[in-house]
């Protein structure tokens, strides 16, 4: 299936951008890799899924998460940790996601921060927010 993006107010539009030419799949979840290089603490990631998780199970999903495939078959996490946590304490086999090809690891930096901009989500604990900033500099400006 094609991804289509509508405009809605209140949506980021460097995210819209990042994704528009991804498709959407339904993915077993046995095969995602939460990444490590996310700009949430684990334990924030546990804590907002746990929160989400009842919703999740109720509501079904909104938005949906963006996976990267892998050369080896699986599938990485690169926006929607949370949801995608909450999905696998529901026991979800599966989840519809939004796969996508990046060709360099700065456009994904650039995804998770317009994912996790204060616009669209909860702002990032200051301590998470300069992590992320420092390694974004010390990977691409240094």
């Amino acid at each position: 299936m094609e991804l289509t993006t509508k405009k809605t107010s209140g949506q980021n539009k460097l995210y819209q951008n990042l994704i528009s030419d991804g498709v959407i799949e339904s993915v077993n979840l046995d095969l995602v890799d939460q990444d490590p290089n996310q700009p949430r603490s684990w334990e924030e990631v546990e804590n907002g899924a746990k929160t989400l998780a009842p919703s999740l199970k109720q509501h079904g999903l909104i938005q949906l998460p963006v996976y990267q495939k892998q050369s080896n078959g699986r599938y990485k996490v690169i926006v929607g940790a949370c949801r995608t946590l909450a999905a696998k304490l529901n026991e979800w086999p599966e989840i519809s996601a939004i796969i996508k090809q990046f060709d360099d690891h700065k456009k994904i930096a650039e995804i998770r921060w317009a994912e996790n901009d204060e616009n669209t989500r909860r702002t990032l604990k200051p301590i998470d927010e300069a992590k992320y900033w420092f390694d974004y500099i010390a990977e691409f400006y240094t």
